[in-house]
């Protein structure tokens, strides 16, 4: 059974400029959270149209971030993998520039098993690990919301 689980981030409104994709992507790095998608990168190239036609590839973090800055500069939707530190556990960033993020939690899903032996998203794992990095003086987290659906 496939499960479809989120999620969904908005940051405060009170910095347009701190909120771009290459920040949110620099303090979640900043705080732990890694590139390595299988021992490549995954992303959304340049004039994807929201087709989501993701590439996994050998790419240099400093290829990558121009990436990330022309498609900020075109008003594209960034995505990204990420996972957390040398785990493998992780997922795809949506990354908007109006500081709304969409993290879908489908790269070695973390579950609990609830007492009925239903099994869930250990949605506190990720929120745990990814809600701090977003936290800061400067911008905070104003929203979310976890959603997962079969």
């Amino acid at each position: 059974m496939s499960v479809d689980a989120g999620i969904y981030i908005t940051l405060a409104e009170h910095s347009s400029k701190i909120m771009l994709p290459h920040n949110i992507i620099a303090w979640l790095l900043n705080y732990g959270w890694t590139l390595d998608d299988g021992g490549k990168t995954s992303y959304l190239p340049v004039n994807d149209n929201e087709s989501f036609a993701w590439q996994n590839e050998d790419i240099s973090f400093k290829s990558l971030m121009n990436i990330v800055l022309e498609k900020e500069s075109n008003q594209e939707v960034v995505g990204i993998a990420i996972t957390w530190q040398n785990t493998g556990i992780g997922g795809t960033l949506l990354l908007y520039n109006n500081g709304k993020i969409t993290f879908s939690v489908n790269i070695n899903r973390q579950i609990i098993e609830v007492p009925d032996g239903t099994k869930v998203t250990d949605v506190t794992w990720y929120l745990i690990r990814f809600l701090p990095a977003l936290n800061r003086s400067d911008c905070w987290v104003e929203h979310f919301t976890y959603d997962e659906s079969r």
